[in-house]
């Protein structure tokens, strides 16, 4: 189903029988749409998670940073609770925003992309191939040297796959101070066959900041996509569970005086 009230296009992925307290915010990364999660989304609404899924892309001009944490913080204010937000690639830095402004209850950002210009200089074989749009657009990568960036997407899926913002991964970085005063709890996924958001990287990047870290078989930079997309949904729930205990299990509604025992 489809959120008619958004300034921009949100799927909504009902769970077969809603089991948790916080939804799920899943923001896609570069160049991508909402369309990269719904192998993942259908794994997690069989665990019990409901899911609201943003496309930021869907207009013919790339939304920049500000209007989507604008679009993002409409979208969370209908959601029946703060939400837990899994993010893909650059959407690490829409998560990290979301964080200073809400009280999440916790982030999972898959195979992380670090936005600064350290990551691009360490790109740069790359970027040079999508790096075509001028300094505020990225054109997405089709053939030679840009496939590590996409492997793991069809051929169908490659030319779904839109301009984007520079925004995302130039001007700025996460914020500083290392570990959150409130020790949000925050996963980094990382795919050990991926080479676009390297093991080694997302390693540092769980050191430095304190956060957990757990990897996947999975090859590429897409593993929320096919045949991997049910072990690593499982992952993630494994990991929403211990991290939140039985807060994550209390009921909304549970304060209701028709829920008091007798």
């Amino acid at each position: 189903m489809h959120s008619e009230s958004s300034a921009i296009p949100v799927d909504v992925v009902r769970a077969e029988a809603s089991r948790f307290r916080y939804p799920l915010l899943l923001l896609h990364g570069l160049w991508t749409g909402g369309w990269i999660w719904r192998d993942f989304s259908a794994h997690l609404a069989h665990r019990g998670w409901d899911a609201w899924i943003p496309s930021f892309l869907a207009a013919e001009e790339p939304l920049e940073l500000e209007g989507r944490r604008q679009a993002l913080a409409a979208v969370c204010r209908e959601l029946p609770a703060p939400p837990v937000v899994v993010t893909h690639d650059a959407g690490l830095r829409l998560a990290d925003i979301l964080a200073a402004e809400l009280a999440l209850p916790a982030v999972v950002a898959i195979a992380p992309v670090v936005p600064g210009r350290a990551f691009l200089r360490s790109r740069l074989r790359w970027w040079r191939s999508v790096f075509l749009g001028g300094p505020h657009r990225l054109v997405p990568p089709r053939v030679g040297a840009a496939d590590p960036l996409i492997a793991g997407l069809s051929d169908a899926e490659v030319r779904c796959l839109r301009t984007d913002s520079g925004a995302l991964v130039q001007g700025g970085t996460l914020r500083e101070g290392g570990r959150d005063e409130r020790a949000l709890p925050r996963l980094i996924v990382a795919a050990d066959g991926d080479s676009a958001a390297p093991l080694a990287l997302c390693r540092r990047l769980a050191t430095e900041r304190g956060w957990d870290l757990e990897t996947q078989a999975a090859l590429g930079h897409f593993p929320m996509l096919g045949a991997s997309a049910a072990r690593l949904a499982d992952g993630v729930h494994r990991w929403l569970v211990r991290a939140l205990g039985a807060d994550l299990l209390a009921w909304l509604d549970d304060e209701d005086p028709m829920n008091e025992a007798p």
